[in-house]
């Protein structure tokens, strides 16, 4: 694979599933394909647990694309409130 079409990738780490949505969105404003983009999300609640406040949300926004498309996404979720990149290359 030719080192300027490598496919890198970054995950932005959200607490509420609206700060997640909010960065999708923002990241498609400035023009980084919907395609390019995944959102999930983890509820840690126990059953005892019921209130939003006992329990640990995150939501995830992976971005995947060349190398210079995962700089234009850090530089725009860098604009984004409550996230925590986690950066890494695949092959």
């Amino acid at each position: 694979m030719n080192q300027d079409a490598q496919q890198t990738a970054v995950v932005a780490i959200f607490d509420s599933r609206s700060g997640a949505e909010n960065a999708v969105v923002e990241l498609n404003q400035e023009g980084v394909d919907m395609k390019r983009m995944s959102i999930f999300g983890k509820n840690s609640h126990t059953e005892h647990q019921t209130s939003r406040a006992s329990g640990t949300e995150q939501f995830f926004v992976l971005v995947h694309g060349i190398a210079e498309m995962i700089v234009h996404a850090r530089a725009v979720l860098g604009t984004t409130d409550s996230w925590h990149p986690k950066p890494f290359v695949t092959s």
